[in-house]
């Protein structure tokens, strides 16, 4: 290796060097990735000292996607999200799609990491339907991973097994070691979560068996912890430690340090669930200071858990409260650094959208749109739409405890022309987001009792004292209209009226068309429920049975709309039997024509 290196050296053309730098860094970025991250930054160090130029750009761009991946190998997402989006930026400009789509998946993982799993969709279909159009088998099949993996997270199980169907079709046809070993752990990780551990062990295995005839030292030690989670699981607690002190005993093991807190932490799971409560602390204490080394807050926040789990099966409760109080910090930090990935995110997508909307008018003001056929490189799926819903503010913010509500929220208004800049569960984010991304209209949810809430407001009214803020709950109380008025807010809407509805609101409060005065709260409270100002409706659907409605009323079928809402289609079924009971409809075909004949929908 050291030979090698001093033969790169020794080049003095720039631009050898660099191509030299990155084909040395890609081999090694299995097995040396801290050295093939080093290769790949000297390399775009010297790209960004050339004179610009077509070449010096696809040196950029190779550079920045070989530092990007080798990051996310290692873990290190934040890095690995700017590397990566950079390299897409500049693989758009060049038009080269291949790589296109290895910067996309890139970015797709690391929202996967981020917990935003309809981005991370939206980036495997582009990069899925790029791959398509190559005919590009390991790519396609690499998108279908994320993919597949995507819909276990989602829940939607029939979805998963089709994805890797299809993955492992495009895996057999190229036969590629390293994609094949990476497509069957990870679908090896689904099944263990949707209950078959026995195929999910094979799968593992063969993942393993790969990694080690090929001496990838941190897949090896990865893919024993998956095999070892699928025993477990399993009930074969002792094959299951048996492969954890095999992983562990390997001299190489000592070069890892994620992977080997990965490997520590399956073991102290494994010594707690066998009754061993003292040895599972040793064991995650150890892990816990590599994951403190390597900054993983998602790893120390687990290690605390496993700690206080076994200080709790040992009775010691002055430990375990000890514990518990630097699981809640662990647990603080780790939001931070999620709220960090989810900024860095949103910057990227930002970024994405603004070539997206040049490269659009560019090819308007060039020439006429049916000479040029469209772009594959511009995202579709979050390309520009005719909008069905009009309000008068451009972007929103929402914030609402309830995941199944944001969803809701989400798909109904990507119909609209206002662009909801973030959702988020936690008014702590909330506030942070709204500092950050400046948006026309907060819409965040209140319960009684909720002083988070009341904090945020307090900080948004500081910084923000003219922005529209509208509190949208199922009950008013006391408490909450005297701390809302207090605060500022702008308007109140009780949950249970359709989208339209809220629309109508949002914008008045937006217009100044209506104000929150003393007598409509009492007014409010009174009747609990939306006064004439809030458009109430007979028909009460929820956000998420509205967004069914609207594509039900359009003759979309149960899994059509599964998948533009990434639902189950049990899930779909489960909310339409729910309103043909709640609306006295007998079957689909009459729950369709209601919805149409009521106009449920916002096609008026």
């Amino acid at each position: 290796m050291l030979r090698q290196l001093n033969k790169i050296d020794r080049i003095s053309d720039p631009a050898t060097k660099i191509d030299a730098l990155l084909v040395y860094a890609q081999v090694l970025i299995y097995t040396d990735k801290a050295t093939a991250f080093q290769l790949a930054h000297q390399a775009l160090d010297l790209a960004t000292a050339l004179a610009d130029s077509a070449d010096t750009k696809i040196r950029l761009a190779r550079a920045n996607a070989v530092c990007g991946y080798s990051q996310y190998l290692r873990y290190q997402l934040e890095p690995a999200l700017r590397f990566s989006a950079q390299s897409l930026l500049l693989y758009q400009q060049l038009k080269l799609e291949s790589t296109t789509v290895d910067a996309m998946l890139t970015i797709a993982w690391v929202n996967i990491h981020a917990g935003d799993l309809a981005m991370a969709s939206s980036y495997a279909s582009d990069a899925l339907n790029i791959a398509r159009i190559l005919a590009d088998e390991n790519r396609q099949a690499r998108a279908l991973d994320a993919q597949g993996v995507i819909q276990w997270l989602l829940g939607n199980e029939t979805q998963c097994h089709a994805a890797y169907a299809q993955a492992f079709n495009h895996a057999r046809a190229q036969d590629n070691p390293q994609v094949w070993m990476v497509l069957k752990n990870n679908y090896a990780h689904a099944l263990i979560g949707l209950g078959d551990h026995t195929q999910a062990a094979q799968l593992a295995q063969q993942s393993l068996d790969i990694a080690q005839q090929y001496h990838l030292v941190d897949e090896s030690l990865i893919f024993a912890c998956t095999l070892a989670n699928a025993h477990a699981s399993n009930g074969q607690h002792q094959l299951a430690g048996q492969i954890l002190s095999d992983a562990q005993q390997s001299p190489e093991a000592e070069l890892t340090n994620i992977p080997r807190a990965y490997l520590l932490l399956e073991r102290a799971s494994l010594l707690l669930a066998n009754g061993e409560p003292k040895a599972a602390i040793q064991v995650s204490q150890t892990g816990m200071a590599l994951a403190k080394e390597n900054h993983d807050h998602q790893l120390v926040v687990d290690f605390l858990q496993n700690q206080s789990d076994a200080y709790a099966a040992l009775q010691d409760h002055q430990s375990a409260f000890e514990t518990q109080k630097l699981l809640n910090l662990a647990q603080d930090n780790l939001n931070q650094t999620n709220l960090d990935l989810k900024m860095a995110l949103l910057a990227v997508e930002k970024q994405i959208q603004l070539y997206s909307q040049k490269e659009e008018l560019s090819l308007l003001g060039s020439a006429s749109p049916s000479s040029h056929p469209s772009n594959p490189l511009i995202p579709a799926s979050r390309g520009s739409q005719t909008p069905r819903w009009d309000c008068s503010f451009a972007s929103l913010l929402i914030m609402d405890p309830d995941e199944v509500t944001l969803e809701g929220l989400k798909s109904l208004f990507a119909h609209s022309n206002a662009k909801v800049l973030a959702t988020t569960a936690s008014a702590r984010e909330a506030a942070i987001l709204t500092a950050s991304l400046e948006p026309a209209l907060l819409l965040c949810e209140w319960s009684e009792g909720d002083d988070d809430t009341v904090s945020m407001l307090q900080k948004v009214r500081a910084r923000f004292p003219e922005l529209p803020v509208v509190i949208y709950t199922h009950q008013l109380h006391p408490e909450i209209t005297a701390s809302a008025e207090a605060n500022r807010v702008s308007g109140f809407y009780l949950k249970g009226g359709n989208f339209k509805h809220l629309l109508s609101y949002l914008n008045k409060v937006y217009n100044h068309e209506v104000s929150l005065d003393t007598l409509s709260v009492r007014r409010l409270m009174r009747k609990n429920e939306p006064s004439t100002d809030l458009l109430s409706s007979s028909i009460r659907l929820t956000y998420r049975q509205q967004a069914i409605a609207d594509l039900l009323s359009k003759g979309y079928l149960y899994r059509n709309i599964a998948q533009m809402l990434h639902l189950s289609e049990r899930t779909i079924k489960r909310e339409a039997k729910i309103m043909m009971q709640e609306l006295g409809q007998k079957n689909r075909n009459s729950l369709e024509h209601f919805f149409r004949a009521e106009k449920i929908t916002t096609a008026g």
